[in-house]
Formats: structure tokens, sequence, C-alpha cells
């Protein structure tokens, strides 16, 4: 039972390199992969990073637009309340 143990010590010296071969073999898989991923990884995060710069841009440029047009909008805003008080004012002086 001594030689065919699967304890035995010719058994395990006969088994190591095959052992050491598959984790090898498994270890550079891992590392193919893992190099593989890091580009992708690195591209999706380029991607997402190109889109949020073109939404920021896109933002910024809507917010010049709504700046401008808030100061049209003050500006006639004035201008109305200007012509309010001069026709209030002759309405006064015809009463």
């Amino acid at each position: 039972m001594s030689g065919s143990s699967l304890n035995s010590p010719i058994r395990h010296m006969t088994l190591k390199p095959m052992i050491q071969r598959r984790k090898s073999v498994a270890f550079k898989k891992l590392t193919e992969t893992k190099e593989k991923l890091a580009k992708s990884v690195n591209m999706s995060a380029m991607n997402l990073l190109g889109s949020a710069k073109e939404q920021y841009a896109d933002l910024m440029k809507k917010g010049k637009i709504v700046l401008n047009d808030k100061a049209k909008i003050a500006a006639v805003i004035d201008e109305l309340d200007k012509k309010k008080n001069e026709a209030l004012k002759k309405a006064w002086e015809q009463v």
C-alpha cells in the first residue's frame, strides 16, 4: 500500500512539476487577461471622460445663452417699466 498511496513521496514528486506547470499556465492566462482588461477599462474611462467633457462644454454654451437671454429680458422689462411710468405720468397730468 505504500507504493500506491496517494500521499506517497514518489507520487508527490511526480505530480509537483505538473502542478507547477498548471499554475504557471494559469498565472500567465490571468496576467494576460489582466493586461487586456486594463487596456479596455482605461479606454472605457477615456470614452466616459470625453463624453463628460462634451456635455460640460455643451452646458457651458447653453449657460451663456441663458445669461444673454436673461440680460435681454431684464432690458425689455426696464424699458417697459419706463414706458409704463411715462404713461401713468401723462394720465395723471391729464386728470
